[in-house]
Formats: structure tokens, sequence, C-alpha cells
């Protein structure tokens, strides 16, 4: 889900991720280029012909994991390469662990169609810099610094993705028909039991911080876990780092449920912290849980069905009056979350049986509907 916006980047330091993390990369310089985010874009390189072809997805990649495969304290230099490190269809039983990935065009990492990948407590930072960005086909519709498409059982845990201007920050999807993560068309698959846990995202531009979304009707996401991170957008009204977390059916007849956001701290974000959403004709959204979240400062995203203030938490599905085959959204639960310096802290629309339970912090209307 990208956002467009201009803006100019704030620069921070990397955190530490761990007491080992990057020992070896401890005295590298990592060029990072001054200015504004379309003179950084500008100024990079994008192609390199010691890049790999990435399978079928019309990518190249400085890295193509094969099978039981680790990767381990690198420095992942892939400018002039769509991705810094590819895992492809069928590939598995992969780590990817305390590197440092940076300058793809595209993502630093991308996973595709397979499970039993962990990347783990990896720097992923200033990539997404000659995106193949929606708008001028072929494109990506889920440009994230990290993506896993139609993927089952990966975990993405502890990493740092920070300073990527493609589309946002970690993403999970399906794959098939419509590949999110690529611009040709991928494989049939699901996403699903994926765990996204214990990340920094800090900075990201021109999309969401989170997003659980399918695109391919026959697949969808669900049963996946989004927990104890920490997102970090702009705040509302300015720009480009975008924040938030979101679950969604984006594309007609496809599928989101059984997904759960728990115990993650979302600020300054500008859309609402959370937002959970059925988008278009036929897509069915239920039983998705959101727990114990702190979500502070945050933005809206507007009419017809969406708020105009901001918001802590969205629940809706972009239905018009009459709408024949009208998306779908139901038994949604909110449970214990804490949401503070919104107006609204969770906005209903267009959804069925939501179940808000324990709703803490402060903001002057608590629950609204459209």
């Amino acid at each position: 889900m990208a956002v467009g916006r201009n803006g100019l980047r704030r620069r921070r330091t990397l955190v530490a991720l761990g007491t080992t993390l990057f020992l070896a990369l401890a005295t590298m310089t990592v060029p990072l280029i001054a200015g504004s985010a379309s003179a950084k874009l500008a100024a990079v390189a994008t192609t390199d012909p010691s890049c790999l072809s990435a399978g079928a997805t019309g990518l190249t990649a400085k890295i193509v994991a094969h099978n039981g495969q680790w990767i381990g304290y690198r420095y992942v230099n892939a400018t002039g390469c769509d991705i810094g490190i590819y895992v492809g269809p069928g590939v598995h039983d992969v780590t990817i662990v305390h590197d440092y990935v940076t300058g793809a065009n595209d993502h630093g990492i991308f996973v595709q169609d397979t499970g039993g990948v962990s990347i783990r407590d990896n720097g992923v930072v200033h990539n997404g810099l000659a995106p193949n960005k929606c708008g001028t086909p072929p494109c990506i519709a889920e440009d994230k610094a990290i993506e896993l498409s139609g993927t089952h059982g990966v975990v993405v845990q502890g990493n740092l993705v920070e300073d990527n201007f493609a589309d946002g920050g970690i993403g999970v999807s399906d794959d098939g028909p419509i590949d999110p993560g690529a611009p040709s068309s991928g494989t049939l698959h699901a996403g699903t039991w994926n765990v996204v846990s214990g990340n920094q995202i800090i900075d990201d531009a021109f999309g969401c911080g989170i997003v659980v979304a399918a695109y391919d009707a026959g697949a969808g996401v669900a049963h996946n876990l989004v927990r104890g991170n920490v997102i970090i957008g702009s705040g509302p009204g300015t720009g480009p780092f975008v924040g938030g977390i979101v679950v969604a059916a984006d594309t007609p007849g496809t599928f989101a449920w059984d997904n759960t956001v728990a115990h993650n701290r979302i600020y300054s974000s500008l859309i609402p912290g959370i937002v959970v959403h059925s988008n278009a004709p036929g897509d069915k959204v239920w039983n998705n849980t959101l727990r114990s979240n702190q979500i502070s400062n945050n933005g809206f995203e507007g009419p017809p069905n969406d708020p105009t203030v901001p918001t802590g938490i969205e629940v809706v599905a972009e239905a018009a009056p009459g709408e024949p085959n009208a998306p779908t959204l139901a038994n949604t639960t909110v449970l214990y979350d804490t949401i503070n310096n919104n107006a609204i802290g969770v906005w209903l629309c267009n959804e069925a049986n939501t179940q808000i339970v324990g709703l803490q912090g402060y903001t002057p209307v608590s629950v609204e509907s459209c």
C-alpha cells in the first residue's frame, strides 16, 4: 500500500540490534546521498553487470540463495541490482542473519513461494533507490524493503528497517497472477503463518510500515502474526514516512482472515495507526485480532468511508451504497489497545460484529462510526 508524498529525510544513527550486531562491519562507512528523496533516486545507477537473475521475477539480485544456505555477517551492497538478497520458489531452510543490506533498486530482501526461511537481526537500510513503482507498468505493488510473497512459516525478527525509499518497510502478501513483489506474474500461493516480530521500522518512505495484504483470488493472507514491532513515521500531515500497520484485501475477490496484530508500538503515522481494510468488490476480511498495541499521534485517510481526523484504529470496508458484490469485513476483535493523541480511538465503517474490549488511553471520541 504505497502513499506518494514529498519531503525530506531525517537522518538517524543505526541503532544496535543486539550485542553481537555487525561486529565485522563496525568500522565500515555506509554512503548516504544527501538531499531530497527525488535527488537521491536520480543519483543511483540502476544496472550492474554483476547482478544475478532473480528467477522468473524479471528482477536482478546481488545474492540468490540456495537450499539450506546460511547468509550471515555480510555487507551486501546491492547498488545496481533490484534486490539485495533473493530467496526464490522452493528454496527452503535459508537463514539470513546479522547482514547489512543496502543500495538495492527495490527490495533489500525478497522471499517468494517458499517456507522455512529466517530473517533475523539484519540492517535493511537505504534501499528502494530506483524503484519499479506502480504507475507505469510493469511495476511492483508491494515494493517493501523486506517483502514476503506467497510464503509460509517465514520469520522476520529483530531487524532494523530504516531509510528505505520505495514503498515502506515490511510486506506479507500472497502470490499468483499478481505477484505483489515483482513486475512479473507468480504462481498461486497464499501467504500464511508468517511471523513479523520485534523489528524497528523507522523513516521508510512512500508506503506503510507493515502491510499484510491479499492480491490474488484463490490465495489470500491468513494466520500471520505481527507482534512487538516499533513503527515510526513522520507524523500526521507531514511526510514522506508513512508508518502504520495495514491488514487488507486489496484487489477484487481476495481474502484476509485470522491475522493477529499484537503488542506493537505505532507512533506518528500519516495514516491511522492500524488499518483493517476490505477494499474491492468480492473482498472478504474476517476474524482478525488487534491486541495490546500502543498507538499514538496518528493520521487519517479521508472520504468517503474513512475518517477525516487523526485516528488510532480504523476497521473499514470500502463499500458504496447499493454496490453489487460489495467488499465485506466482519468479526474484528480489538482487545486492550492503548490509543493516545488522536481525535478518534476506533473508527468503524461498513463492518459487522467488531468487538472492542478494554480500550485504553485517552481520545475525545473513543469509538465512532461512519
